[in-house]
């Protein structure tokens, strides 16, 4: 009797541990999951809970939900899935009082959208967002001021560009303006150079000209006679 009684507390202990194994398994995997069901009515994505409106031919798969899942959707009202050819399609869609969005942005438009959108009698489901996810919100401005200091940025470094052309270009026309202004001056110091001796040849020439010397039969030179100037010249 004692060895029945041994072997059976050993079964029941063996088989409590085993499941107490499978609950904490089970707790750890529903910690890592983005999606979990609170209740029949709730769910929760992300941390976030939302209310199932429509369930529609038992489309709401929570293993589909989690493959599918995006933080994109957080900023969506509602969520929508559909299912054709065993694959799971989400939209979402805002609240019909924002009138800052587009109408087929609306929950309104729902109906359009599975007509239009969607095949024909497939299976589809709708979450409604309970609360508000305020981090989202904060870490939503986040990016956008990043955004405004890279173009900001970026326009600095265009401006800074195009203030390095215009100085390159500067710089060129006043050397171009030197070299044409050294080219001139040399230029005009080799005329004026030349210009002295030619004028004294001519001079000269003239002078030749202008004085005739009269000379005996010997040689001698008698007297000079000079020539006027035609007014010609």
């Amino acid at each position: 009797m004692n060895d029945t009684t041994y072997k059976e507390e050993k079964k029941e202990e063996t088989t409590q541990l085993s499941n107490q194994e499978a609950i904490l398994n089970i707790n750890l995997g529903d910690e890592d999951k983005l999606v979990k069901k609170i209740d029949h009515e709730t769910l929760s994505l992300n941390g976030d809970a939302y209310k199932i409106i429509e369930n529609y031919r038992d489309a709401l798969d929570l293993e589909m939900l989690e493959q599918r899942y995006s933080d994109f959707l957080e900023k969506y009202d509602y969520i929508v899935g559909d299912i054709a050819y065993e694959k799971l399609r989400l939209r979402g869609f805002y609240y019909s009082k924002n009138k800052k969005v587009p109408i087929d942005m609306r929950i309104t438009s729902l109906n359009d959208y599975l007509t239009e959108y969607c095949s024909f009698g497939c299976a589809y489901f709708v979450l409604e967002r309970i609360e508000p996810k305020r981090k989202q919100r904060q870490s939503k401005r986040k990016p956008k001021s990043n955004q405004k200091q890279k173009n900001q940025q970026t326009k600095k470094q265009q401006n800074l560009k195009k203030f390095d052309q215009v100085k390159k270009q500067k710089q060129n026309e006043k050397k171009t303006d030197r070299k044409q202004g050294q080219t001139k001056k040399t230029f005009t110091k080799k005329d004026r150079q030349k210009e002295p001796v030619q004028n004294q040849k001519q001079n000269s020439a003239k002078q030749e000209n202008k004085v005739k010397t009269v000379k005996n039969q010997k040689g001698e030179t008698k007297f000079k006679i000079r020539q006027k100037n035609d007014p010609e010249s």
